[in-house]
Formats: C-alpha cells, structure tokens, sequence
C-alpha cells in the first residue's frame, strides 16, 4: 500500500510540475488560490481541509441515495437516475 500511495504523489508532482509549466495564468491562480486557502492561520490548515471534506461527503451521500429514492418512490429499476 505505501508503493501505491508513493507512486501517486510522484504522478501528481509530476503533473503539477507540467500543468504549471504550461504558463496559464489562469491555472496558476486558482494554484495560488487553493494553495493560500489551506494556510494556517486563524485555524490550522488541516482544519481547513476537514471542513472543505464535508460538504463533498455530504454531496456523495446524497447522490449516493437518489436511485434508492427511486426504487422505493416507483417500486422498479432507477434506470437512468
């Protein structure tokens, strides 16, 4: 497991290094801007990160219970829900 997650941190270095190298201002803000957004300061950067975490959970949970909904509101197959 420690390969998988050594061998992911390499790509994505990789991949920052290449996308910035492009030299698109607009890439380089929103870089800038995620990079500054998760800073400590009045709260520590790892309480940042938390917090942006759960509202994407909940957002996964919910869409993770649409088709159930589905299934239970019209008794069949979700389909193309």
């Amino acid at each position: 497991m420690p390969d998988k997650i050594k061998e992911f941190k390499a790509y994505r270095s990789k991949m920052n290094d290449r996308i910035l190298a492009a030299e698109n201002a607009g890439i380089k803000r929103f870089f800038n801007l995620d990079t500054a957004a998760y800073q400590d300061g009045a709260l520590p950067g790892k309480t940042k990160e938390m917090l942006g975490l759960c509202p994407v959970m909940a957002g996964l949970q919910r869409l993770h219970q649409l088709p159930c909904a589905a299934v239970q509101k019209d008794g069949g197959d979700p389909g193309g829900v």
